[in-house]
């Protein structure tokens, strides 16, 4: 429930020292479990730190049943991703992902 509190109000929350700077990679992938609908609080801490630095970037996200607004609340973070990829967990349960996952890594070349 805290978890879920902390997404929904956007709190920034105490994470470790990032031992990479993002700036030093051509592309940065950063994925996050959907939380009451929203980034879960230590990757918006990530992003609120370091967004900014990430010179092109893509989002990946895993959740119950969709996305919702995820990737928005990202981007806004950083800047727009050059690729997106949701997987809920039903996917998961029957491998139904792996052609949508193909795609995802595809655009990433």
């Amino acid at each position: 429930m805290i978890s879920g509190y902390e997404a929904v109000t956007k709190k920034l929350v105490k994470i470790a020292d990032v031992e990479k700077n993002p700036k030093d990679y051509d592309l940065v992938i950063i994925c996050s479990p959907v939380w009451a609908g929203s980034i879960s609080s230590p990757i918006r801490t990530y992003l609120n730190n370091n967004g900014k630095n990430i010179q092109k970037v893509a989002f990946v996200a895993t959740c119950a049943d969709n996305p919702g607004q995820i990737f928005e609340q990202m981007a806004s973070l950083s800047y727009e991703p050059i690729q997106t990829f949701s997987v809920q967990e039903k996917e998961i349960k029957h491998g139904s992902f792996i052609d949508k996952l193909g795609l995802f890594i595809d655009g990433l070349k």
